[in-house]
């Protein structure tokens, strides 16, 4: 009965205040989804200004200083490569522990930051398989059924009419090769062997069945491929930028040579890294016929400039790397599953998707 009130009235003992997330990033919408997202609940956020007054991104050196103090002092950091690299440079990541990239690419940081950095690099991966899936399908249709002259045509005010209606073939008379089997390989073979085409997974190494999850009708390596690339319908890169992909696919052996006409009905959709056939090599082989067609939403150089042939090739489609955006909710998802990891008190849970300095991914 004497007890007195202030023993219920007095506040909980504090908990462990938890590291904060320094947000750098231009994707719109991040922001709120982050401050609403149920997954993100309890995650301290400071989110910093990325644009000026004009709506231009900034490049790190031009953040305000109270900016660069606080991330330089931080040890989580969300961003675009391009930003986490101009900031490594600026010594603003000394006290990071844990970086997460926007990004599913790595080699744009690795190019910049050679040697392994002090903290861990994670990468936004395990959730563009879906859209990359609808991306290559809906090419290959559009391709198929002819939709670039029925855009054009209706430009014209022309009917085509059946008696002049476009041949075409249907997906289950083709054939796909899909070059590197992970999250989105796996994802684009599954969209591609729903609707009837015929599927073969290639790789660099040799892999056991029980490896390969995506429903392929067969798995080969590159070199077990070589010369006959070019008899698929479709070849799909998915592979990312290494030293081992770098320029892998500029050998004529694999496409069958350069030598004499050739009457190849081949497509090549990449959709994995601009750098992993060469820009000539490509021309040279799409001039000859060693390749029928190139849907490229990756270039060896982006943004792809003014005056490069690409643009205006007959047998070239171009799409400004946009198969898969990094949409806020998919960021979020991949920032709240690595916070948890990386704030467990009993460091029993791996980052996911942890870049290797060693294989470039």
């Amino acid at each position: 009965v004497g007890l007195s009130l202030s023993l219920f009235l007095s506040p909980p003992p504090p908990m462990a205040s938890r590291p904060t997330v320094h947000v750098v990033s231009t994707i719109k919408g991040l922001r709120r989804v982050l401050e609403t997202h149920a997954e993100c609940k309890g995650i301290p956020f400071k989110f910093h200004e990325c644009f000026d007054d004009k709506g231009h991104w900034l490049k790190a050196k031009d953040f305000a200083e109270l900016s660069k103090q606080e991330i330089s002092r931080g040890t989580i950091v969300l961003g675009e490569p391009t930003m986490i690299s101009q900031m490594y440079d600026l010594g603003m990541l000394q006290e990071a522990k844990w970086v997460q990239s926007t990004w599913a690419g790595a080699d744009h940081i690795i190019k910049a930051i050679p040697n392994q950095p002090n903290f861990a690099l994670t990468r936004l991966a395990g959730v563009f398989g879906p859209a990359m899936a609808e991306y290559v399908v809906g090419q290959i249709i559009a391709r198929e059924r002819g939709f670039e002259t029925f855009m054009s045509d209706q430009k014209a005010h022309f009917w085509r009419g059946e008696e002049r209606a476009l041949p075409y073939r249907l997906l289950d008379e083709l054939s796909i090769a899909i070059l590197g089997l992970g999250d989105i390989g796996s994802c684009i073979a599954t969209a591609c062997k729903a609707l009837g085409m015929r599927v073969v997974g290639v790789g660099r190494r040799e892999r056991q069945s029980s490896e390969i999850q995506a429903p392929v009708d067969s798995y080969c390596t590159l070199e077990q491929v070589s010369e006959t690339l070019n008899t698929f319908d479709y070849v799909c890169n998915v592979m990312p930028s290494t030293n081992l992909t770098r320029d892998l696919l500029s050998d004529k052996k694999l496409w069958g040579g350069m030598e004499g006409d050739s009457s190849s009905c081949c497509v090549f959709i990449n959709v994995g890294r601009g750098d992993v056939i060469s820009q000539n090599f490509l021309i040279q082989a799409l001039d000859v016929g060693l390749i029928h067609g190139a849907i490229l939403d990756v270039l060896p150089i982006e943004p792809l400039p003014e005056d490069n042939p690409l643009w205006d090739h007959p047998s070239v489609r171009v799409t400004p790397h946009v198969s898969c955006l990094s949409l806020p909710s998919m960021v979020a998802t991949a920032l709240a599953k690595n916070y948890e990891a990386f704030t467990n008190e009993n460091n029993d849970k791996e980052l996911s998707f942890q870049v290797s300095w060693g294989s470039g991914y």
